[in-house]
C-alpha cells in the first residue's frame, strides 16, 4: 500500500531483500538437528502452490535420507502478517530431536536515523512490556555481541520509523530470544524454542508469526486486540503515548471528513488550540496584571535598593495585595508543552500521512 516516493507510479516499498544484497533484510525460520540432517539456507524445497496470496497459501517441503519430512507452511492475510506453520514427520526407526527457530536478519545500512524521541533498531516486547533499550550500536558493544532478552518473548524483531519486521510466537511458547551482531553492519533477532523430540510415526508442528510491513496504527491495534501484546507501542509513541494517541485519532478522524491530511492538520490545530484557549488566557491576563505591577515594582526596587531582604517582602505584599500570582503565567506554559510536543510527535512518527497530497505540488 505505500511506495517508494510521492510519484504513484513509483515502485512499492520493498522491505525485505536476500541476503548479500545491499539492503539485506530477510527472515528465516528452520530447525538446527541434534544427530539429524535439518534443512538450511541453501536447501532446495519443493514448493506446493504457485503464489503466495491471501487465498492461497503456500507450502515448502524436504526430506532428508532418514525419513525426516520438514514442511514450512505460508499463509499471509490482507495486511502484512504471515503466519509460518513449522511441522517435522517423523517415518525414520528412531526417535529424532530438533530445535525449532525463527530468526530476522537485516543490515543497519538501510536503516532511518535512530534519535532520543524517534526509536530505529532493535526491539520487542517482553512481559507484555515493549522493549526500546537497545540500539545496533548497543547490541554491537556486547560482550560476545550478543544481548540475551529475560521474560516471555511476546515479539521481537527490527523496526524503520515507518516499518517493522518481527516475529511473534505462539502464546504460551518458551521460546529463548536474543539480539546479535554478525559483524559487518549485519544484526539479528532471535527465537530460539526448547528441543524437540519426534517418535517415529509422529508429528511435531508448531506456529510463528512474521510481520512484515508498514506501522500503520489501524493495522497494529487490530493484531493487538488479536491478542499480540502492545503491538501497536511498536510506534514510539515515546512518554505522552496517553494523549498522542488520542490527538493521533482526532487527525485520522478529521482526516477522513475532508479527505486532506493538510487540511486535517491545519484544523487539528485549531482544535487544539481552542481547546487550550481558556489556559492561554489565563497567561495573557497574568500577564498583563504582571505589567500593570511594573511601575509599583520599580519604585519598591529604587526605595529598598540597598536592602534586599525589605525589598522582597514588599514586593510579595505588593503582589498579595494585588492579588497577583507572579507564576500564574508559567503554569499555562507548562500546561501547553506535552500538548504540543504530543502534536509534534504525532506528525513526525505517523505513516498514515507519508506521502499525501496538500494542495498543488505540494506533498
Amino acid at each position: 500500500r505505500h511506495r517508494e516516493t510521492v510519484d504513484k507510479s513509483s515502485a512499492p516499498v520493498r522491505l525485505f531483500s536476500p541476503a548479500g544484497t545491499p539492503a539485506q533484510h530477510f527472515a528465516q525460520i528452520g530447525w538446527v538437528g541434534e544427530g539429524v540432517a535439518a534443512p538450511g539456507a541453501k536447501t532446495m524445497w519443493t514448493a506446493e502452490g504457485a503464489k503466495l496470496t491471501p487465498q492461497t497459501p503456500v507450502t515448502l517441503r524436504w526430506t532428508n535420507t532418514t525419513g525426516q519430512t520438514y514442511t514450512i507452511r505460508y499463509a499471509v492475510d490482507a495486511d502484512y502478517m504471515i503466519t509460518a506453520t513449522q511441522s517435522v514427520a517423523n517415518t525414520g526407526a528412531a526417535p529424532v530431536v530438533v530445535r525449532p527457530f525463527a530468526l530476522v536478519n537485516r543490515t543497519e545500512k538501510t536503516s532511518s536515523v535512530d534519535t532520543w524521541q524517534l526509536h530505529s533498531g532493535p526491539i520487542g516486547a517482553f512481559d507484555g512490556s515493549v522493549n526500546f533499550d537497545n540500539n545496533y550500536s548497543t547490541v554491537a558493544e556486547a560482550p560476545g555481541g550478543a544481548i540475551a532478552l529475560r521474560g516471555v518473548s511476546n515479539w521481537i524483531g527490527f523496526t524503520d520509523i515507518y516499518w517493522l519486521s518481527a516475529l511473534i510466537p505462539d502464546a504460551g511458547a518458551k521460546a529463548e530470544s536474543a539480539f546479535r551482531a554478525l559483524g559487518k553492519g549485519i544484526y539479528r533477532a532471535d527465537l530460539i524454542y526448547p528441543t524437540v523430540s519426534v517418535a517415529p510415526g509422529k508429528v511435531q508442528s508448531q506456529n510463528v508469526r512474521l510481520f512484515a510491513g508498514a506501522k500503520e496504527n489501524s493495522v497494529l491495534e487490530k493484531y493487538e486486540a488479536a491478542g499480540v501484546s502492545n503491538f501497536s507501542f511498536s510506534i514510539d509513541w515515546g512518554w505522552f503515548s496517553w494523549f498522542e494517541k488520542p490527538i493521533f485519532w482526532l487527525l485520522d478522524s478529521i482526516f477522513n471528513k475532508v479527505g486532506n491530511f493538510g487540511l486535517a492538520i491545519i484544523l487539528l490545530t485549531l482544535v487544539v488550540r481552542g481547546v487550550m484557549f481558556p489556559i492561554a488566557q489565563r497567561q495573557f491576563a497574568s500577564m498583563a496584571a504582571m505589567r500593570a505591577l511594573q511601575p509599583k515594582m520599580k519604585a519598591l526596587q529604587e526605595r529598598y535598593k540597598d536592602d534586599k531582604q525589605t525589598q522582597q517582602q514588599k514586593i510579595m505584599e505588593l503582589y498579595k495585595e494585588e492579588k497577583v500570582n507572579p507564576l500564574a503565567g508559567c503554569l499555562p506554559i507548562f500546561l501547553q508543552i506535552p500538548v504540543f510536543f504530543a502534536l509534534y510527535k504525532v506528525l513526525t512518527l505517523t505513516i498514515e500521512m507519508r506521502h499525501q497530497p496538500f494542495v498543488l505540488w505540494i506533498k
